[in-house]
């Protein structure tokens, strides 16, 4: 195909994209009307609204600007004054939420310091000054958490690495881990246990820490990478932002486990794989790529896998641009590199099993069919239905910040798509991460599709998918540097922006702030409720009666010792507990309560409900023998439905 008939084709998408995409959403929707849930309607509206605010922003704005990717770096005078401003505001916000232990105030200062970069984003500014500035306000939200939490737990396993470092601290050696799979990828967990040795905190602070640390170097890898891959300094600051306003990112900065930090020792390669092609430093990069490579071999067993995918669509895509682009391909340093990355980490984990235990979960995938824990699981209301399952639960959603949220980005990801189809030159390894991260958006949005740990998969599209974000921001910023703009739309763009910038790590996947309406997990165990739950693993832990409880309540159980802890069970639709103790909380009825079941075929948690009233009668009808304020312990001497409100002290 010539090149003229090529960027007519691309001239064509950039004319059609917002006409097709809205066209085949309300297509979708429409027939959702028919034959599906209303609320799947109503959530799917959010898509339509991004698009129409994109297309009314993108036909309002001059085609120059389209085409407009010249890096223009103009320093002005007000740069070091606006950096200031930044760094004054994060100290003063993070005084406050630790004064005040009211997380939220952290939204005053991320909108506060984002109208302070997106200032110097108009005026095309030095990187150097601005790219330590996108990091302090990107680590605000982290460190807020770690500040207010009491102990901030993610997703819950966090509780496990936490116990694997105290492990590590006492034991001095990889044999003393508890949890044996990590003897073989104990990299987080020596890192962290480096940091509290030589800093003298506990093992939770050193794991906290040890994720504000990596995180910082986040964003200014993302910056160079961007800037190998394009040759701007421009877009790559703009791609820089787009990583910063992404709320996964900002989740994992908290979320301190193997896969968090392995990640950025991959993008680590990916920057060092860029580098070795300059001669004059090939070899000590070449032996800093070796160094990572063990590192990360060593650091977790999946994140290399997940990765694939990516690096696959990409390859496939800049082959794709001509047979030129498949010599150069295999005929480059980096290919070299990341052949002996490759064999590294496959040797690691062939060495440790790894495809031993793949192989039988996709095989219990297979026997499980769609019923599998991969794609569905069991979630049952006890006073209460889920909210999510209601229609007026999606309208308060399509009315939250985390609907907000995700308009904007879509609006922002609307124009930078288009924009880059209506490009005058698309080099090969730019179009080929560009488009990547187009085909990665599907995994990026919310949409109805139901893949449990649909958020770790999706974490590695999350940066090709920053370059379309990037395209956007940089769009936008040439709009807002124009002389000519008109104050409507430049206003409108500003706020856009700013809102997108402030809010992501607001909304993000652990719901901390609260501003997600839909019933979320437990993400922080406040100090005095973590106290309770030390002194009922005491109780527990001193008598040889069997004990069950739930997912996350399990796991702090287990972090003081008891680990014989026992699941429920299910049959004919119903939870049922095995005999003996049952741990409980009032704070159950605020969340999604997670928990496992002693099923073959189920691979991950299911989920329950409970309202106030019926955990007080629950617990006040069965025969509790242990209370620490908020956590208590029923006893039955046989197994029991978990909605049971008999005495349980009988024995028939």
């Amino acid at each position: 195909m010539s090149t003229a008939t090529v960027e007519k084709l691309y001239d064509r998408l950039g004319m059609l994209f917002f006409p097709l995409s809205i066209g085949g959403l309300l297509l979708v929707l429409l027939g959702l009307w028919l034959s599906g849930p209303l609320r799947y309607v109503i959530f799917g509206l959010y898509p339509v609204l991004g698009l129409a605010v994109g297309a009314a922003i993108y036909y309002s704005l001059s085609e120059d600007s389209a085409s407009d990717t010249a890096e223009r770096i103009e320093p002005s005078t007000g740069e070091p004054l606006y950096g200031a401003g930044v760094y004054a505001t994060v100290a003063i916000t993070l005084a406050a939420v630790s004064l005040t232990g009211r997380p939220l105030a952290v939204g005053v200062g991320l909108g506060v310091g984002y109208v302070l970069v997106l200032a110097q984003l108009v005026a095309d500014p030095t990187p150097e000054r601005v790219v330590p500035q996108l990091v302090a306000l990107f680590l605000l939200s982290p460190a807020t958490k770690y500040l207010t939490a009491g102990r901030y737990i993610g997703h819950g396993d966090l509780m496990i690495h936490v116990r694997i470092i105290e492990d590590l601290l006492v034991g001095n050696s990889l044999g003393a881990i508890s949890y044996t799979s990590y003897q073989y990828y104990p990299g987080t967990h020596l890192l962290a246990t480096t940091v509290s040795s030589l800093s003298g905190l506990g093992a939770y602070d050193g794991m906290m820490l040890v994720g504000l640390v990596v995180y910082a170097l986040l964003i200014p890898t993302v910056y160079l990478i961007a800037h190998r891959i394009t040759g701007n300094r421009s877009l790559a600051l703009s791609v820089a932002f787009a990583a910063v306003v992404l709320d996964d990112l900002s989740f994992y900065a908290s979320y301190v486990f193997p896969q968090a930090i392995a990640t950025v020792l991959v993008l680590l390669l990916v920057l060092l794989a860029g580098m070795v092609s300059r001669d004059a430093i090939k070899r000590p990069v070449a032996a800093a790529f070796a160094v990572v490579t063990v590192a990360l071999s060593v650091t977790h067993h999946f994140t290399q896998v997940l990765f694939l995918p990516v690096l696959g669509v990409g390859c496939v895509v800049y082959v794709a641009h001509g047979r030129e682009k498949l010599v150069s391909l295999f005929t480059s340093r980096q290919l070299t590199l990341f052949v002996f990355a490759a064999a590294v980490n496959l040797l690691w984990l062939r060495r440790t099993g790894f495809f031993d235990r793949l192989s039988s979960k996709a095989a219990l995938l297979w026997r499980s069919g769609p019923s599998g824990g991969y794609t569905s699981g069991l979630s049952r209301g006890f006073g209460r239905m889920p909210r999510s399952a209601s229609t007026e639960a999606a309208f308060e959603w399509l009315a939250s910040p985390y609907a907000l949220y995700l308009i904007v980005l879509l609006v922002v990801f609307s124009v930078g798509v288009v924009t880059f189809l209506r490009w005058r030159s698309r080099p090969a390894t730019t179009a080929a991460v560009v488009w990547t991260g187009i085909l990665g958006a599907v995994l990026v949005f919310e949409t109805p599709l139901s893949i449990k740990s649909l958020i770790r998969i999706r974490f590695p599209w999350q940066f090709v998918f920053a370059f379309v974000i990037g395209i956007g921001i940089l769009r936008i910023r040439r709009v807002l540097g124009a002389p000519d703009g008109r104050r409507s739309v430049f206003a409108l763009l500003f706020v856009i922006v700013v809102v997108l910038a402030a809010s992501a790590p607001l909304v993000t996947a652990d719901n901390y702030y609260g501003l997600d309406p839909r019933p979320t997990a437990q993400s922080s165990i406040p100090d005095q409720e973590y106290a309770e739950l030390e002194s009922a693993a005491s109780f527990v832990g001193a008598t040889d009666e069997p004990t069950t409880t739930l997912f996350m309540t399990r796991l702090v159980l287990e972090r003081f010792g008891p680990t014989d802890l026992r699941h429920a069970n299910v049959r004919g639709g119903d939870i049922v507990l095995p005999a003996g103790y049952f741990v409980y909380r009032s704070s159950w009825p605020d969340y999604k309560v997670n928990f496992e079941i002693e099923r073959e075929g189920t691979l991950y948690g299911n989920s329950l409900y409970v309202s106030s009233g019926w955990l007080s009668d629950r617990a006040g009808a069965g025969n509790k023998v242990y209370t620490a304020g908020g956590t208590g312990v029923l006893w039955s001497p046989r197994e029991r439905p978990f909605d049971h409100r008999a005495n349980e002290s009988g024995t028939g």
